[in-house]
């Protein structure tokens, strides 16, 4: 049931039953239609004030008001909102029965002061009611969210192991060591060795369902790169410029990994004198930006390759992660080459642990 549908059948339901509850001591002793004529400027007055409250309420939950402020503003409203209920239903019903040029507003004004406290009472009611259903939406929609981002997250481990970790990047990484041994290169091939190893043991037990430090992401990013460094030499160039202040914000663990996989495809695999890739991360405001750029074609890869699918995967973490709080964009540069940027909030709470610190 979407929330406007689950509004409007709590509203209908409870407007009937307010309705019932002033009708219910006066069935019998006056007449039915009489009683609905006479209460009706009520009802309907109080119908558009809540409708009113709610757009307020609405706006306060979305710019983040929350705790006291929260109340005050709350009990500010409701108490104005039963003024006006109050005085425009008693205004109608006058005009109704006396015409508008019989009805004095200052003296309606005084009338109906004092007894705003009964409508008070109701709309307090039903802002609780409001919020209260407003609130178990939101820790169910939250719930939901947190179980598709787990499943997402479990793929996208599986993703890094079915893209990033593919049989020719294994292949091209194992020749590598096996070039490195026959040249008698021991200390270089053993630092091979255990780099893949830590790459491996990372991927298969890193708990990416949770959140983890940028500086641990970025050990993780630094790790498959230096693998990668062994293949192609001087033609990987990449810098890495990250701000001390914000190395210790939480981030999706396996965030970047897609994306960089992404830029050594198209950067440097594809070119033989190589490409440059630069990861960069800065704040604008509460946002946290991380701009992953490379020297290739500045193409967006289709969704059928395997690089397109872990973007595509990435995405759909960040959107199930954020909502609209998030943002995946590719651009082309003018000069060559593509730059990709994740916006997500800056939260500046300690992050989860995790295994790619202990590399």
């Amino acid at each position: 049931m979407s929330a406007r549908t689950q509004f409007w059948l709590f509203q209908c339901l409870g407007w009937t039953g307010f309705v019932a509850a002033l009708l219910f001591p006066w069935l019998g002793a006056l007449p039915l239609q009489g009683m609905l004529i006479a209460k009706a400027p009520l009802i309907i007055a109080g119908v558009a004030v809540t409708l009113l409250l709610r757009m307020f309420y609405r706006a306060l939950l979305k710019a983040g008001v929350r705790g006291w402020m929260l109340v005050l503003a709350v009990s500010v409203a409701t108490y104005a909102a039963a003024i006006a209920w109050s005085f425009s239903a008693d205004w109608i019903s006058r005009v109704l029965l006396h015409g508008v040029e019989h009805v004095s507003l200052i003296r309606l004004s005084f009338d109906r002061f004092g007894g705003t406290w009964y409508c008070a009472l109701v709309l307090l009611a039903w802002s609780m009611l409001y919020f209260s259903v407003t609130q178990s939406r939101s820790l169910l929609t939250e719930r939901e969210r947190s179980v598709r981002s787990e499943s997402l997250a479990r793929k996208a481990r599986l993703d890094a192991l079915r893209y990033q970790i593919n049989p020719h990047f294994l292949f091209n990484t194992l020749n590598a060591i096996s070039t490195l041994v026959v040249e008698v290169r021991s200390a270089e091939a053993s630092a091979m060795i255990s780099r893949l190893s830590d790459f491996l043991r990372l991927t298969l037990s890193g708990d990416s369902d949770a959140e983890i430090a940028l500086v641990d992401e970025l050990s993780f990013v630094r790790q498959y790169l230096e693998i990668e460094r062994v293949r192609f030499g001087d033609r990987l160039i990449v810098d890495i410029a990250i701000p001390p202040e914000l190395e210790m914000l939480p981030v999706p663990a396996l965030l970047l990994l897609p994306i960089v996989e992404n830029a050594v495809r198209h950067a440097v695999e594809r070119n033989e004198n190589g490409g440059r890739i630069a990861i960069r991360a800065e704040l604008d405001r509460e946002t946290l930006h991380l701009i992953v750029a490379d020297d290739g074609r500045g193409e967006e890869p289709a969704s059928s390759a395997g690089s397109g699918i872990g973007l595509s995967n990435t995405r759909a973490r960040l959107q199930q992660l954020f909502g609209d709080r998030q943002q995946l964009r590719h651009t082309a540069r003018r000069n060559g080459g593509s730059e990709y940027l994740v916006a997500i909030p800056a939260r500046w709470g300690a992050a989860s642990p995790s295994h790619f610190a202990t590399v």
